[in-house]
């Protein structure tokens, strides 16, 4: 323990930790005069807190190769002050808006006496290169379901397994090396002798000489590697939804909703179904903390490129509200689940409850229960008629038979409701308050 304060201590006094935050994303830390002696513990540093907690598995791509870079670009810093950053797991990033923010501290250890090129790469390869390989192939989707696997991320074998035809005749000799590269990590228990042989070989006193620049090199060209990945940016019937909507007052709707704003000034909002983000961006317009939530991937790429480029408040992630991401983890809470994580004094639930009740079969009821869980102070909520024109082009066949007053019954268990006008006639914007 004594050794590590004094490493710790010495990176705040030469001004480190200053320049990694200030220049490479490191949390913001402060050394404090606070000790915890049961702990065996004389040296405790106060971090700048994130919010709200997102986990790759709720990222988009253009999420995931951020952190990777930054994941990469911190690597390359430390490396230069003789130092190292032995996990390279995204689980260590969080996002502060569109920011991301590298938050395991004590992930930074003395480079001095570590053999190993880069003791992270594989954690790298297989929660950073290997998910963003499957997201370049357009199957971001495959790749979130892998990364549940927290301990182990995407094994080559796996990636191997999801490669598209198409991406195996653009890249022939990549999938060739990684067929035989998978072929060895499997049967790697069998190959026993021959990693003992190159440990001893990393373990020579010629290779601990040569260890750093070999080190830099491989590091800077994992960036450029990362860089150099192409993400699918195709838009999709969503990315499209408001372009194509006609003979409806877009403004006045718009202008309803930022007029409660406005007055709330709430300080969390919580946009569910956020589409392109267009009320999102008024939340963040007026210094509210976004949330934006939605399960179109290119919704959310679009709109994080957008409010990253415009330096919004706003932290886009992929999620169904009615299927959010569970805690899980060790005992199941490790990570805490995403309604725990996003609550808020607002929820925007805009154009979506149709969504919720018939696509989602969920019951008034329910719905209102899962508005009163999200939001601590209020939701903006908009009701749908039976004859909209959207619901007919969703209902499955089933008898769907509700009214305003039966919506507004539910909802009036947990709020004082008050009803607007939106921007087509089959709907209506109800505000609910607690």
């Amino acid at each position: 323990m004594q050794k590590n304060e004094k490493f710790y201590r010495s990176l705040f006094a030469n001004g480190t930790v200053e320049e990694l935050s200030n220049k490479y994303n490191l949390v913001e830390s402060q050394p404090t005069d606070l000790s915890l002696p049961e702990l065996d513990s004389s040296f405790i540093i106060c971090h700048e807190k994130i919010k709200p907690l997102t986990f790759c598995v709720e990222w988009c791509p253009s999420m995931l190769k951020q952190a990777a870079m930054t994941t990469l670009e911190l690597a390359i810093a430390l490396d230069e002050e003789d130092c190292l950053l032995q996990d390279a797991y995204p689980w260590n990033i969080l996002f502060d808006s569109t920011n991301p923010v590298h938050v395991d501290f004590t992930s930074i250890v003395p480079s001095d006496g570590v053999n190993l090129l880069w003791p992270a790469y594989q954690q790298f390869m297989n929660f950073f290169l290997h998910p963003l390989k499957l997201a370049a192939m357009g199957k971001g989707h495959v790749a979130r379901l892998l990364l549940n696997n927290y301990i182990n991320g995407i094994s080559l074998e796996e990636l191997n397994r999801e490669k598209t035809l198409v991406h195996v005749l653009k890249h022939p000799f990549e999938s060739i090396a990684g067929s035989v590269m998978g072929f060895i990590e499997k049967r790697a228990q069998g190959v026993e002798k021959i990693r003992v042989g190159l440990q001893k070989q990393i373990d020579s006193p010629t290779m601990n000489e040569n260890i750093k620049p070999l080190r830099r090199r491989m590091l800077k060209r994992l960036l450029k590697k990362t860089q150099g990945i192409s993400l699918p940016s195709a838009a999709d019937n969503w990315t499209r939804y408001y372009e194509e909507i006609t003979g409806v007052s877009k403004n006045k709707k718009e202008a309803i909703v930022e007029s409660i704003l406005m007055k709330a000034q709430p300080r969390s909002v919580l946009d569910l179904g956020c589409n392109m983000g267009r009320y999102s961006i008024i939340a963040s317009q007026l210094k509210a903390k976004v949330i934006a939530m939605d399960s179109s991937e290119s919704c959310i790429e679009a709109l994080y490129k957008k409010a990253r480029s415009s330096s919004l408040s706003i932290t886009p992630v992929m999620g169904d509200i009615i299927n959010p991401t569970p805690a899980f983890g060790f005992l199941a809470r490790q990570f805490p689940s995403m309604i725990d994580r996003f609550k808020s004094d607002t929820v925007l639930c805009l154009a979506l409850m149709h969504h919720l009740h018939i696509v989602g079969r969920q019951s008034f009821d329910r719905i209102a229960k899962l508005m009163n869980e999200l939001s601590t102070r209020m939701v903006i909520f908009e009701f749908v008629a039976l004859n909209d024109d959207n619901n007919h082009l969703i209902n499955h066949g089933r008898i769907i038979d509700y009214s305003l007053d039966t919506v507004s019954q539910e909802l009036s268990k947990y709020f004082k409701l008050t009803y607007f006008d939106s921007d087509r006639e089959t709907r209506r914007i109800i505000l609910c308050e607690k």
